[in-house]
Formats: C-alpha cells, structure tokens, sequence
C-alpha cells in the first residue's frame, strides 16, 4: 500500500490518506500518533484496553502489566508508543521504547524494543547484556485491520523519527 502522509511536528501525528482500506471503496484517514509522554502513556488505559478486548493478545501485551514494567524499568528509556488510528476509532498499538547506547565513548546506537523486553541484568555492568521477563509480547492490532496497520506501521518505522 503506498500512503501519502504530512506529518504534524509539534504534536508527532501523521495523517495517512490511503487509496481505499483492506477491499473497501470508502476512503478513510488514518493518523499515526507517537506517544513520548508518561502522561499521555497513563491516558490510554481505557482505549488500550477496549482494542486488547478485541484482539488475541497475552497478559504480556495489556495495559497494566506494560504500564507497570514501564513503571519499574523504563525511567532511562524513551517512550515510543505508535498509536494506529482510523478515523477515530484506535486499531493498532505498537509499545516500544528507545534506548540509547554508547559503545567505549567511541560509538552511539539506538535500539528500538517492545516495552516489556528486557531488563539490565543487575551487577553485570555491560549495558546491552539484557534479559527477559515478558513473553508474548507484540503489536496489538484489530483483527480485521492487521494488513493496513503492518503497511502504516513499516511506513513509520522507516521514517526519520524511528
């Protein structure tokens, strides 16, 4: 799918105006929101919920438990929650989070991960030695907008905010 998109700096949203929606002939919008925010994240209990209720997703994938992991390990981290909307109605979640690295003061890497992923292991000071805690972790997407949500969600993670 190709989508034409103009993105909004100062709010991180981008409206992507596909030619038709997974068969349809009725145009929709489609916005794609970046949540940075630890407030906006504490905002979105009820709408995360209400898209988990309609997907196959794990305990590991729900609001409560990405909320608290956030909440635990996090802090040095930086949210980069892609919200998938069309129209109004939320239909996809990606939870990640940025993470920035500096190999012998001589290198810089980021690493985009699924909120949830890893954790340091404690006393080894390696800083990309890391170990899980959360399986089944994933997007969370409508089950009947998955192919127009992967086509957003490539397009963004392309982009130059990724």
């Amino acid at each position: 799918m190709n989508l034409s998109s103009r993105y909004d700096n100062e709010n991180d949203l981008a409206v992507l105006s596909p030619p038709s929606v997974t068969g349809k002939s009725e145009n929709s919008t489609f916005t794609v929101e970046v949540v940075t925010d630890i407030r906006k994240f504490d905002s979105l209990a009820a709408e995360w919920d209400e898209l988990a209720k309609q997907s196959d997703v794990h305990i590991f994938q729900l609001y409560f438990w990405l909320r608290t992991w956030w909440k635990h390990f996090g802090p040095k981290a930086k949210l980069h929650i892609v919200l998938i909307r069309q129209d109004e109605t939320l239909i996809g979640i990606a939870p990640l989070y940025i993470e920035n690295y500096s190999f012998l003061s001589l290198s810089n890497f980021r690493y985009l991960r699924l909120i949830g992923s890893t954790i340091p292991h404690k006393g080894i000071r390696i800083s990309f030695y890391k170990y899980g805690i959360s399986d089944y972790l994933d997007f969370i997407v409508h089950p009947d907008k998955e192919e127009v949500v992967t086509d957003i969600l490539i397009d963004h993670l392309q982009g130059p905010d990724c």
